[in-house]
């Protein structure tokens, strides 16, 4: 019997990738000499982080190592052989990657969704760090539905081979470089994933985000808990345990998740032997098996980035829907103001726009729009809630007699035009270019005020406004959201989306995806050759 493919899955080798971008003169100009980085010390709090190389966790990545489980289920990284340890950035070239995987719909007459897997080079320059050109599409995962993470573990394997392969240092031609008597070996290593929160805990094999017990994969926050205060409190320091010793970590009042922990209970769940013993344990302990844990040196809290692109501007969306919309905060007089305020907004011309309907139209497609909105909001709130002095009235306009759901929360403007304003001067902060530790805690501290602002009016509260409160440690751990939030694979997944397809199923658009994908970046390297 002869057996057939049930579907197509196109991989683009990452090793052979990596030797490509390595013989384009474009991406090797790029690319930071790192050989002192491992060695310099931490910069102070006061002192402003530009990239990903500012940041705590920058230099610290070891290769040289292996992962081992020993007798009692305990995972390890030891030395591959005595004196094999050391720092990435130590090696003749060493890379630092982020995975991104996300789903997008790529057909118009019917749902179907492909999922790209995406390996950006943390050693460029963060100006040539996201451009298609610079990034690796590993894989488009075909669709029409997203997989399970066993059916994800699957698609990955090439993937984690290859990362393996590059972990332990392969040979290579680099571009424009005096030949010694044997070519440079370059190490690569994945140094944080970077996802949405749906995808981060998919590929990472964390519980989800509605799970009862472990919404949360970096604190012991349970779901009921965000409907109280306990879920915000960001007062105290709690100790915490990483495979990486991090010290000075100024956290809250959580009890973290522990890499070492995590690990070995990830592994339990891959040698459980029916899947109602693997549902008890993630239920349990919030984890399943993800084949990163396969990687040497991964630790799947540690290096699991909350993307601020997707989690803040969902809060900003949250309020935008949930308190003002579903409020009544705006009558039908209100919304015409609302409207006709954004419509006279003179914008930059470098910056994106809103719509001239959202008076009509209360809600917005982008995130670029929500940040937009939510540069803005505190203005056109003003605008829309002031009385006769210029002040905030304090009672809201009535609810609609023929409303399909009363609010619940207490409907006081001047309470929420407060907490509209921590959130804007939040992400003024927090969004920065180039930002310090110190700068961070204090957004963060707005953000806390925020979130504790709404909880107390009665508002629901989604697991978003709680992640937010671990963004000191994320930036701590990998400097300005500008290195690593998600805007630029967005980008990658719109351009894949304007790719003419014949709209066969069982993985031939997935292909064609690839295809094009790779034939631009070819195009690109004649190009860069001959110039």
């Amino acid at each position: 019997m002869k057996r057939m493919p049930a579907k197509i899955q196109p991989y683009s080798s990452l090793v052979k990738a990596i030797q490509r971008f390595l013989q384009c003169p474009d991406f090797v100009g790029s690319l930071r000499d790192t050989s002192g980085d491992s060695r310099c010390p931490p910069i102070s709090s006061s002192t402003l982080m530009t990239d990903l190389h500012d940041s705590r966790l920058w230099g610290a990545l070891p290769i040289g190592l292996k992962c081992i489980v020993n007798e009692q289920g305990h995972v390890q990284d030891v030395d591959k052989s005595p004196g094999s340890r050391k720092n990435l950035l130590d090696c003749e070239v060493g890379l630092s990657m982020t995975l991104n995987v996300d789903w997008f719909g790529i057909t118009d007459n019917r749902p179907h969704s492909a999922g790209g897997v995406y390996i950006s080079f943390n050693n460029l320059h963060r100006s040539a760090r996201f451009l298609q050109q610079n990034i690796h599409l590993a894989t488009v995962i075909p669709g029409p539905k997203e997989p399970s993470l066993e059916q994800l573990n699957h698609a990955l394997e090439l993937l984690i081979a290859d990362l393996k392969t590059i972990y332990a240092g392969v040979v290579m031609e680099y571009f424009n470089r005096d030949l010694p008597l044997k070519l440079p070996k370059v190490h690569g290593a994945l140094e944080i994933l970077a996802n949405d929160i749906p995808g981060c805990r998919k590929t990472a094999g964390f519980a989800g985000h509605l799970h009862k017990i472990h919404p949360c994969n970096i604190c012991l926050t349970k779901l009921v808990d965000l409907q109280t205060e306990t879920a915000y409190n960001i007062n105290s320091v709690y100790s915490v345990s990483y495979r990486i010793l991090i010290t000075n970590l100024s956290l809250s009042d959580f009890e973290l998740c522990d890499d070492f922990t995590q690990l070995r209970n990830a592994n339990s769940s891959k040698m459980a032997r029916s899947q109602a013993a693997r549902t008890r344990i993630l239920d349990a302990t919030g984890v399943q098996y993800s084949c990163l844990n396969e990687l040497p040196g991964w630790t799947p809290v540690q290096r699991s980035v909350v993307d601020f692109m997707h989690n803040f501007y969902r809060i900003e969306h949250s309020f935008h829907s949930d308190v003002i919309v579903a409020g009544y905060l705006l009558g039908a007089a209100g919304w015409r103001v609302f409207q006709d305020t954004i419509n006279g907004i003179i914008w930059p011309s470098g910056i994106g726009r809103l719509p001239n309907n959202m008076g009509e139209n209360h809600s917005l497609q982008k995130a670029d729009q929500w940040r937009r909105l939510t540069n803005i909001q505190t203005t056109i709130l003003w605008v829309c809630w002031r009385d006769e002095n210029d002040k905030i009235k304090t009672i809201p306009p009535p609810i609609p007699p023929n409303c399909k759901s009363r609010p619940t929360f207490r409907r006081n403007t001047r309470e929420i035009y407060n907490l509209v304003l921590y959130l804007s001067v939040a992400e003024r902060i927090l969004a920065s270019k180039a930002i310090s530790m110190d700068e961070v805690k204090h957004g963060q501290r707005y953000l806390q005020r925020y979130c504790q602002g709404l909880q107390k009016l009665g508002v629901h509260m989604l697991i978003n406004h709680h992640m937010a409160m671990h963004y000191q440690t994320i930036f701590e751990n990998f400097g300005p959201t500008y290195g690593w939030w998600l805007f630029a694979f967005e980008c990658c997944n719109g351009d894949q989306q304007k790719v003419n397809l014949n709209g066969h199923a069982d993985g031939e658009m997935e292909l064609s995806l690839l295809q094009k994908w790779t034939e631009k970046q070819l195009f690109y390297d004649l190009i860069s050759f001959c110039t």
